[in-house]
């Protein structure tokens, strides 16, 4: 691990979310707080944005929206992507971290991956001392959250 500019990855993955997103006409949309600093890997930790974003738009809506929010609480990183995609069927949540668990939404191999995204996902944050959980699902927005700690601010 090594002292990372958090906010300068997420910076970054919102460019891949746009090109990602201009297909379906997705717009993205961010807000991230600068200066914010992790200690991690910056390869896994890249893997985890990048894999949130992909699901963000591979199950929103044409001419839907992305959205990632990077904030400071306290003494954690809190980034959540949001999507206006379907929704999380009902009862599935509690599996979604599970290994090789796709979704009814996905069954097709052209529009859903192996069923191992979110589970690495968790497993990544969990090793960077954070964790990651769905935080909304509805009809109208889709949220996930990943809470790291932060570092403390340079001069702090």
């Amino acid at each position: 691990r090594s002292e990372l500019d958090f906010s300068g990855l997420v910076t970054e993955a919102v460019e891949d979310a746009e090109l990602l997103a201009a297909p379906g006409g997705i717009g993205v949309r961010a807000e991230i707080a600068p200066a914010l600093r992790v200690s991690g890997d910056a390869i896994l930790l890249r893997r985890v944005l990048l894999n949130l974003i992909d699901n963000a738009v591979r199950y929103n809506q044409p001419g839907g929206s992305v959205g990632l929010m990077l904030t400071r609480e306290k003494e954690q990183a809190v980034l959540a992507i949001s999507n206006t995609g379907p929704g999380i069927p009902a009862g599935k949540p509690g599996e979604l971290f599970q290994r090789f668990v796709r979704l009814d939404l996905d069954r097709n191999r052209a529009a859903g991956g192996s069923g191992l995204g979110l589970s690495l996902c968790r497993e990544i944050v969990a090793a960077h001392g954070g964790r990651i959980f769905l935080q909304q699902s509805d009809a109208d927005r889709t949220t996930f959250t990943v809470r790291l700690p932060a570092l403390k601010a340079s001069g702090a």
